[in-house]
């Protein structure tokens, strides 16, 4: 029983054109489970725009002790929210590479 089973994989292995549909179900589940990093692009985008504001504050003449800890304080929130969408970015999975692997794996050499 145990060598019909293995056969029959070894044989579903070897049909590329359903290897491909699951490769590429498989990659869009991937691509749907990632959310982590439009979050984290969206904070930095936040961030910038508030920057933005208080450096139009500034512009105007609005230069206070809260104005200079405002934007100290966002500049810092600013720096923080990059490297984490820096880490969100080499942590997310790469379902192109992982793809382009499995499919490799099942096309005989030339």
């Amino acid at each position: 029983m145990e060598s019909l089973v293995i056969d029959y994989i070894m044989r579903m292995l070897d049909d590329i054109p359903l290897l491909t549909r699951i490769v590429d179900t498989c990659y869009e589940l991937q691509l749907r489970q990632n959310t982590t990093l439009p979050a984290l692009e969206n904070q930095l985008t936040q961030i910038q725009k508030e920057i933005d504001n208080v450096m139009t504050a500034i512009k105007q003449g609005i230069i206070t002790p809260t104005t200079k800890e405002t934007l100290l304080k966002l500049e810092q929130d600013k720096e923080d929210a990059e490297i984490n969408v820096a880490k969100g970015e080499d942590g997310a999975p790469n379902p192109d590479k992982r793809a382009n692997q499995i499919l490799d794996m099942q096309t005989p050499p030339d």
